[in-house]
């Protein structure tokens, strides 16, 4: 076919299609194509296809595809891509991809990626690019980095450390993503007096290399300061920790450095302890409406890292 198909139901090719098809329901093109096809329904590629795709539910390549699909649901293409796939739900691509996968829900690509992925789940295998997401899954980074809250690549970072400080005495971090940028996942111990408190942070970091063993790591994160018995007051630790880094071997490492820190924290109850001791501000102000304070201060922090 060499032109263009309009049909109320369905347009069915069973050899090389060029050209531009309208379909109601759907179009099949069994055969190779260089097409601009659109359907209510489905596109449906029985071997390989360049052009654009635009389906209501989905569309569907069986063989390599060059160019973009476009579908309410989701895209396929079971070969390599060079292009976009952009999708309500999913996107699929059983071959290498090149280009842009975005999907409201996950794209999944079971060969190397270069380029990129958005969606609230992203899969590849070896990436080149960027994933953008809820929670990243890949193989391994050549070039780029994972962006998530749940970033995990096989041959990637994945330490577990222990931590102290002069604000909150004892840090458990578990992180997870590549050197460049890693996600921070903490519980900590703080103490004032008789007042003891739990720590829940949150946070991204990433690390340089100095030389073979050393590195420069910035962490930064937030960090929710909660007694014991419940108490709703707002009582929040921002934190930057700069930490050069030295490296036994591959799997165990210490560290230590300066942090900057910025508690913001609600007054306490009359007779009430403040959850966490403020060591050495050198800036303090009170809230507008004085029902809390905010404090600065430089600190420190030093710990151990278990690499796997």
């Amino acid at each position: 076919m060499n032109g263009i198909q309009f049909a109320g139901i369905a347009n069915i090719n069973t050899q090389k299609t060029n050209g531009v098809v309208f379909g109601g329901i759907t179009n099949i093109m069994k055969d190779s194509s260089n097409v601009m096809s659109f359907a209510g329904i489905a596109n449906l590629n029985g071997r390989s296809t360049m052009g654009m795709q635009f389906g209501g539910i989905c569309n569907t390549v069986n063989g390599n595809f060059l160019g973009a699909q476009f579908a309410g649901i989701t895209n396929t293409v079971n070969g390599n891509t060079d292009g976009a796939q952009v999708a309500g739900i999913s996107n699929i691509n059983n071959g290498n991809f090149t280009g842009l996968q975005l999907a409201g829900i996950s794209n999944l690509n079971n060969g190397d990626l270069e380029g990129a992925q958005i969606g609230l789940i992203n899969v590849s295998k070896n990436v080149s690019g960027f994933q953008f997401g809820l929670i990243n899954v890949a193989e391994s980074f050549e070039n780029g980095v994972p962006f998530g809250l749940v970033n995990y690549v096989k041959k990637g970072f994945h330490a577990l450390e222990i931590s102290g400080g002069e604000a909150i005495y004892g840090n458990l971090a578990f992180k997870l993503g590549v050197d460049q940028l890693y996600t921070i996942y903490r519980i900590g111990y703080a103490a004032n007096n008789s007042e003891n408190s739990l720590t829940f942070g949150l946070g991204f970091g990433g690390m340089v290399p100095l030389t073979e063993k050393m590195k420069v790591s910035l962490d930064l994160t937030a960090n929710r300061i909660a007694e014991y018995s419940y108490s709703p007051s707002f009582n929040l630790l921002s934190r930057a920790d700069l930490a050069f880094r030295y490296h036994i071997n591959d799997h165990i490492g210490f560290f230590a450095g300066p942090s900057f820190n910025v508690h913001l924290a609600e007054n306490p109850a009359d007779g009430d302890v403040a959850p966490l001791k403020v060591p050495h501000a050198i800036y303090e102000e009170n809230w507008w409406n004085q029902n809390g304070k905010t404090s600065l201060w430089v600190g420190a922090n030093a710990g151990v890292s278990f690499m796997f």
